[in-house]
């Protein structure tokens, strides 16, 4: 069997509501390539595993791979594996609970890949969905040069990693990617972004066409839903004290910095002083000067997000 141009990784766990909507905005993407969806469900306990199966019966023509776990493994490591099946020239991840706008962004990010052999990866802006207010943000936004490339240098400057399309380097099967899942059990991001731009350059294009949900309703089943938000920060922190292990030639203080801020903020605002006591264990003592900089230097940001939610809140009320 040819190898597919494009493998598609989606990761699933309680979808049930969304993961119709996920694989028909892969389905109905325009696109002159073969492809394949590799599904990795991770044990849900609601109707998202028959439902896979009846989207895969119901597209006979569409190459679906799925993968049902009999237990939880966490989703690092079923991306993990995923990874290590994909036999597509690229590869891109989309969550089962977002979604791609049918536009021509998809096609165009392969062409472009095919025609630029200095760059890795293409990525693109996310726009966020609040399921409480139904409300869309993130627009796509015009790039200065500057911004337009991520490498390993400007990366360990505090440049981004976006959602990326990037050359399936893990078909490399004498490397060893198992940093993904032993750095953390559920935010294989910060791996494989840091693999990425260890691979190969970035391009940004400044355009928004992936959607992912945000601020859920109740009952959400996602990781930020039925996670305590100390322990999410908790996994952020081990996540790049194992990276910081594995490339010890790299100081990944100014990629967690803009974390840590953000979570102090973030539980500062929701009078979580037991958390804000105890952040200092965050930052170590040769960052801690550097640290308190950018924190004092973020207070007008996080005070016009304060007030900017609060008029929000208080209109949703209304």
């Amino acid at each position: 069997m040819r190898a597919p141009v494009l493998s598609i990784i989606v990761p699933t766990y309680n979808h049930e509501k969304y993961i119709r909507k996920t694989f028909e905005s892969i389905i109905y993407q325009p696109k002159d390539f073969e492809y394949e969806i590799l599904c990795i469900d991770d044990n849900s306990q609601d109707n998202t595993p028959q439902l896979l199966k009846k989207i895969k019966e119901e597209n006979p023509n569409v190459d679906i791979r799925l993968f049902l776990n009999e237990k939880n493994e966490g989703v690092a490591r079923n991306v993990y594996y995923c990874f290590m099946e994909a036999r597509g020239k690229y590869i891109t991840l989309l969550e089962g609970d977002d979604y791609w706008e049918i536009t021509d962004e998809l096609k165009k990010s392969v062409d472009f890949l095919e025609k630029s052999s200095e760059f890795l990866a293409i990525s693109r802006n996310t726009k966020c969905l609040d399921e409480k207010t139904n409300e869309l943000t993130g627009l796509s936004i015009k790039l200065g040069k500057k911004d337009r490339v991520t490498n390993i240098c400007n990366y360990f400057k505090g440049a981004p990693i976006r959602t990326c399309i990037y050359r399936n380097f893990y078909l490399n099967k004498d490397e060893d990617f198992s940093v993904i899942y032993k750095s953390a059990r559920m935010l294989s991001e910060i791996a494989i972004g840091f693999l990425i731009v260890e691979h190969g350059a970035i391009f940004h294009t400044g355009n928004a066409w992936e959607v992912k949900r945000t601020d859920r309703i109740e009952g959400a089943s996602n990781y930020n839903s039925i996670t305590k938000s100390i322990d999410i920060l908790e996994e952020y922190m081990n996540a790049y004290a194992t990276l910081e292990k594995y490339r010890p030639e790299y100081d990944f203080f100014s990629q967690y910095k803009c974390t840590l801020v953000e979570w102090f903020w973030r539980f500062f605002y929701a009078k979580n002083w037991m958390s804000v006591r105890t952040f200092h264990k965050y930052v170590k003592q040769g960052h801690r000067i550097d640290f308190g900089i950018s924190l004092i230097l973020s207070i007008p940001k996080y005070f016009m997000k304060y007030i900017s939610d609060k008029k929000k809140a208080l209109s949703l009320n209304k």
